[in-house]
């Protein structure tokens, strides 16, 4: 869901504890439709993080098949972007 992934991405990257790994963690969560960050467990004491996409479905098992897809196709639209950069910058366009 393209249209989750910028919303969410847009609204929650914030959240994070980390000014890198919001952006993607939030786009993933809203493009997968699914809820992630929350409590967590660091050292064996609990840390109350925000939710990234808090209104998404708890994720389960067949998220990570859909997550390392859109990986993939993240991947290859970078690769491809480049590529076209390249092709631009050696006049081959």
């Amino acid at each position: 869901d393209a249209a989750g992934a910028w919303q969410t991405m847009r609204h929650d990257h914030a959240a994070h504890t980390s000014p890198n790994a919001g952006w993607p963690e939030a786009a993933c969560a809203g493009a997968l439709g699914i809820r992630l960050g929350g409590p967590s467990y660091y050292g064996g004491q609990l840390k109350d993080k925000p939710w990234l996409n808090q209104e998404g479905r708890q994720p389960g098992p067949f998220d990570v098949a859909a997550a390392s897809r859109l990986l993939v196709m993240a991947c290859a639209l970078a690769g491809l972007l480049a590529l076209a950069g390249v092709a631009l910058i050696w006049g081959i366009i």
